[in-house]
């Protein structure tokens, strides 16, 4: 009977500990999902904002001299420079998300579960973009890729850089599936879904937005001057791109709370 008793305990502190760390994780997931919005939404603000400065507001009205240094000022928030704010915020995020990938490939390597390079790798492709965000790597590639399509190059395909790193990308994905279709069901899909929505935007929104391009003749996007089709689409490929990384990191992060330890402290009861 004895037996009994102490068998049904131990059940019942394992449910109860299943329950807590759920509840915990859900907690942390729900902050950090909450934070990385408000940081999307502001920065999209910003951007919108500034634009109609730099539009609408003549160089006089803001300073008495010929050099227009609070053109400079508005850029930090421009979502389609480099050296700006929403920049840093990208390569920030993607660099966030590598690490957590190796995190992933630590915690599965300790429980042998195999398939650590598969994480190893992505995580490396993640610091590769971060990288890419603060340099702007592909920026070069537009050309050259026009160059190698010659009359097919239009339309669509204007901004065909996309073009070699999607051949790339589709090899990696080739040798990540296995490792992938061995991940828990909620990190799974989290991950599939963020990746998803972020090539939506780096590539079907560019495509979209060299098209528009092509019909005025532009060859690169600047902001000032722009019709507002092209100024909306920098600002809907910029945020989709940032709220597909926040999926990949909070779905990260919802996995690995427990091995991480992380909890989130309840603000009504006093820290002793």
């Amino acid at each position: 009977m004895s037996e009994d008793v102490g068998i049904q305990k131990n059940n019942s502190d394992r449910v109860a500990t299943g329950i807590t760390n759920h509840s915990s994780r859900t907690a942390v997931t729900r902050r950090v999902a909450f934070f990385l919005a408000l940081c999307i939404l502001s920065l999209g603000l910003l951007h919108l904002v500034s634009t109609v400065i730099m539009d609408h507001v003549s160089i006089d009205q803001i300073v008495r001299t010929d050099i227009p240094t609070y053109r400079l000022r508005f850029r930090m928030f421009s979502l389609d420079r480099e050296m700006a704010l929403p920049a840093w915020f990208s390569s920030l995020l993607m660099t966030f998300n590598g690490v957590l990938l190796l995190v992933l490939a630590w915690v599965r390597h300790h429980k042998q579960q195999g398939n650590v390079w598969a994480w190893v790798t992505m995580a490396l492709v993640f610091f590769f973009l971060s990288i890419d965000e603060s340099v702007a790597i592909h920026e070069t590639l537009p050309e050259r890729v026009r160059e190698w399509l010659g009359p097919y190059a239009t339309g669509l395909l204007y901004y065909a850089w996309y073009v070699p790193l999607l051949a790339v990308m589709a090899v990696l994905v080739w040798f990540w599936v296995p490792a992938w279709w061995r991940l828990p069901a909620a990190l799974r899909w989290g991950l599939a879904g963020g990746v998803a929505v972020f090539i939506g935007g780096a590539v079907v929104v560019e495509a979209f937005m060299g098209m528009i391009m092509h019909s005025y003749g532009m060859e690169d996007p600047p902001l000032q001057n722009a019709p507002w089709s092209i100024k909306l689409l920098i600002v809907a490929e910029e945020l989709v791109e940032l709220l597909g990384m926040s999926i990949v990191a909070c779905s990260l992060l919802h996995h690995l709370a427990p091995q991480l330890k992380l909890t989130v402290i309840n603000e009504s009861q006093p820290i002793v």
